[in-house]
């Protein structure tokens, strides 16, 4: 009797332990998407009020502007900023928000994009032309997605952060995504907001 109590017992245990484990390891999974999630979001609506102080900083200096210039003219308040290198950054948790500008680089029809310490500024096409660019900082994993905006207020969305190669240091992209069907010369591939499944 002693021996089959035991035979029955112990496995049992170990499959209690197996499923508590499993459900310990999902809810912390779970726990970590819903994180990532915030981080996106959170994200996204600083991403949108760059977006509206760039309007401000256009509507005032006929054309837009770097991070630099919109603290100056004092349109980033409560905006949290650090400096990266010679760059001013945005950040909210796992992200970098980066402002960019057309580049002088570009002899084509399509709008080449710089940050500040990459590329001289096209004067002409800072008056038609910026974006603003969310991704995860190097090595972070509390965000799966990087976010562009435009002047136009178009939402993109480059979803392939998630690899190994790319995580290590996501790259801006380096001309409009709506200029070349969100393919970009970099290999990253940008979505349309709108064409995305809801989440």
């Amino acid at each position: 009797m002693g021996r089959t109590r035991e035979l029955i017992v112990v496995p049992t245990l170990v499959a209690l332990a197996a499923v508590a484990w499993f459900l310990l390891e999902t809810r912390s999974e779970g726990g970590a998407a819903e994180a990532r999630i915030r981080h996106e979001d959170a994200a996204l609506e600083l991403v949108r009020r760059l977006v509206a102080a760039q309007e401000r900083h256009h509507a005032a200096q006929g054309r837009y502007g770097w991070l630099e210039d919109l603290r100056a003219a004092g349109m980033l308040d409560g905006v949290p900023t650090r400096t990266e290198g010679t760059d001013l950054v945005a950040a909210t948790p796992g992200y970098r928000i980066d402002v960019l500008l057309p580049a002088t680089s570009s002899a084509s029809q399509v709008v080449a994009l710089g940050a500040r310490a990459e590329e001289r500024l096209n004067e002409r096409l800072a008056r038609k032309h910026f974006a603003v660019v969310a991704r995860p900082w190097d090595d972070d994993t509390s965000a799966w997605r990087t976010w562009y905006l435009d002047e136009r207020g178009r939402i993109f969305v480059n979803e392939g952060v998630s690899d190994p190669l790319t995580r290590e240091r996501p790259p801006l992209p380096s001309m409009r995504p709506a200029d070349h069907g969100g393919v970009d010369p970099a290999g990253l591939r940008w979505w349309p907001l709108d064409d995305l499944p809801e989440r």
